[in-house]
């Protein structure tokens, strides 16, 4: 699926032409015609648990794990916080 599509699929957006100013400028009206459409609280709650990271760590975690042809490991406990804090180890 593209970008595109997954714009258009979930009304999260306008799409244009690349190359094309008159395709962003419609694009630019449509989104500022209709804010509420795009900044609606309930519509982006929805999609963050659908296809937040969060949402989406325990089918990885199994995908991974079977393409390694490993038992499915334990995920890390989650904060609820959003991402974990990354953690670089310095040799």
């Amino acid at each position: 699926a593209s970008m595109g599509g997954f714009v258009r699929n979930h009304g999260i957006g306008e799409t244009f032409a690349d190359g094309d100013p008159a395709d962003l400028a419609r694009a630019l009206r449509a989104v500022l015609a209709d804010r509420g459409r795009y900044t609606d609280p309930a519509r982006r709650a929805a999609l963050v648990r659908t296809f937040s990271w969060q949402s989406q760590e325990p089918a990885l975690w199994l995908g991974y794990a079977r393409m390694l042809g490993a038992p499915p490991p334990t995920p890390p406990p989650s904060t609820g916080e959003g991402f974990p804090p990354l953690v670089v180890e310095q040799p």
